[in-house]
């Protein structure tokens, strides 16, 4: 939604155009979380310009962000009270690319001057009808994924890389400290390993025989210490990813107080992952003709 380049018959504050002086930085970083059923952005703008805070501040003009996302073909203008703010939109709503605008607009009829405006306008007012625009932000984005309603897309949680120092028979391993969890191997394993998923042969069960045994162990971890460990990584896709599985499922409870082994629970989480690696070989098998290797 590209509101900054339309032609206005009013000074607007917007990147990119010197209409009016002032600051309106939007980054949205790392403000969106996830819970079970909806996701949480978190508002974090700066804003600076006299005439239209002082329209904010009476009442005269209204901060909105405005969500889209084609994909599921929602569009919302969500009004918030400042700058810094926290909106919630269910999961459902969302899929895919998420476009967010933060918008000032006008909440009522007014002849309007900036004090700021460039010196072209020199000191002319402009009718302003409500819903007008007054300041726009650059477009943020992030993508909604499904993956966080299940753990079966590990891909959407895990990045498998090389790493030249290891040899094939070493040991992995594993860096928490990203949305994905990193997980390096050989370069002669990892080339073997990036053939057989380019080719889709068995990707369940390559994916699960890595992250089956990862999974316990932050399964293990997280028991141990709850508290601090879910404060560690909230910040992180991973843990929010499956995080949210374990609240569809009625299992954190289970996980936190250690009620069943974090083999049991890591099985729960990602679905019965032997009996569906099974099945993939098995179908692979079926579809292989005489005298085929699978």
């Amino acid at each position: 939604m590209n509101l900054i380049d339309k032609s206005y018959l009013h000074p607007v504050l917007r990147p990119g155009y010197d209409d009016v002086a002032g600051i309106f930085n939007f980054d949205l970083g790392e403000g969106v979380n996830v819970g079970a059923d909806k996701y949480i952005i978190n508002i974090a703008a700066m804003f600076e310009n006299v005439s239209i805070e002082e329209l904010i501040a009476s009442g005269k003009a209204k901060i909105y962000v405005f969500v889209h996302c084609k994909a599921n073909f929602f569009r919302k203008a969500i009004e918030i009270k400042s700058f810094t703010e926290r909106i919630e939109i269910p999961v459902s709503d969302l899929s895919g690319l998420v476009e967010l605008t933060i918008v000032v607009s006008a909440a009522a009829r007014m002849k309007y001057r900036n004090i700021t405006q460039h010196s072209d306008y020199a000191n002319a007012e402009f009718p302003i009808e409500c819903g007008d625009i007054l300041a726009i932000s650059e477009t943020n984005t992030f993508i909604a994924e499904k993956e966080f309603d299940s753990l079966q897309k590990v891909e959407s949680i895990i990045s498998v890389i090389a790493n030249e120092n290891l040899q094939r028979n070493d040991p992995l391993t594993i860096d928490w400290s990203n949305d994905k969890i990193k997980v390096a191997i050989s370069k002669i394993v990892f080339e073997d390993y990036k053939r057989l998923k380019d080719a889709r042969m068995v990707t369940k069960t390559l994916e699960t025989t890595i992250f089956l045994p990862i999974l316990v162990s932050i399964l293990s971890d997280w028991r141990h210490d709850p508290a601090t460990y879910e404060d560690e990584y909230k910040a992180f896709r991973w843990f929010r990813a499956i995080h949210a599985r374990a609240v569809d499922l009625n299992i954190v409870d289970d996980i936190r107080k250690g009620i069943q082994s974090p083999f049991v629970l890591a099985q729960k989480l990602l679905d019965a992952p032997i009996s569906r690696c099974l099945d993939e070989v098995m179908k692979k098998w079926e579809s292989l003709g005489e005298g085929d290797e699978l």
